[in-house]
């Protein structure tokens, strides 16, 4: 797993991290909730483990920036008897949450059942069926008014970050990593390859590849995925 470690106590940070990489984890740390949020950005992890008390930022700020661009499951560090404060960061979007100093084996049990629970709820999120379109990623079907309308790779990577992560803006950055790898050098560059894919989506799926109902631009940001299926019901 990619974990994404926030706490202020160094002493404590320090030993998770050690222990969660001896257990084969790639950790990332910080003590600011700020950078955690750039982090996040660029680390892309699988899992935040985050402390409510931070210095420059708490940690229920910190979850709902989170939550403005990513479902990246989130495990709150609080002290004991910090139960309003652990309620309102579970609103906000948080997942579940563990007293400190917490065992490190327990955390990691806890790391490992979020993240199976946000990977089933993400393989259920990968169909989308509205009265035009129905999607299924895991099995690359896409049928528009009854037409199937097959895609390339690369569109259904594209086409899965989006479905994941819906009604979510994604940064072209993310997606540009989900469509086209870790290793793409040239973002400028990547970014007009990936205004091709997205346009070769609306092309497939849109009345007007124009003025987009579902794939819709986030100016300056990245792109968004418009669930339609609340709207019709």
């Amino acid at each position: 797993m990619k974990i994404l470690l926030v706490d202020d106590e160094p002493t404590l940070r320090q030993e998770l991290q050690r222990y969660l990489e001896r257990q084969g984890h790639r950790v990332i740390s910080t003590g600011a909730g700020v950078e955690s949020l750039a982090l996040a950005h660029h680390f892309d992890p699988d899992v935040v483990v985050l402390d409510i008390l931070l210095p420059d930022v708490d940690g229920i700020e910190v979850c709902r920036g989170l939550r403005s661009f990513s479902r990246v499951p989130v495990l709150i560090l609080s002290v004991m008897g910090a139960e309003k404060a652990v309620i309102e960061a579970l609103d906000a979007g948080a997942d579940d949450y563990i007293v400190k100093p917490p065992d490190p084996r327990e955390l990691l049990v806890r790391l490992h059942a979020i993240v199976r629970r946000a990977s089933m709820a993400s393989r259920s999120a990968l169909i989308y069926q509205d009265g035009h379109l129905y999607i299924n990623v895991e099995d690359r079907v896409l049928c528009k008014d009854g037409v199937s309308l097959p895609r390339s790779p690369r569109e259904w990577r594209a086409l899965a970050c989006l479905l994941r992560n819906i009604d979510r803006p994604i940064s072209h950055e993310r997606l540009i990593r989900e469509t086209f790898g870790p290793e793409v050098k040239d973002m400028a560059k990547a970014k007009q390859h990936l205004a091709v894919v997205i346009y070769s989506l609306r092309l497939a799926i849109e009345e007007d590849p124009h003025h987009p109902d579902y794939i819709c631009t986030r100016v300056g940001f990245g792109y968004y995925f418009a669930d339609h299926r609340l709207a019709e019901n």
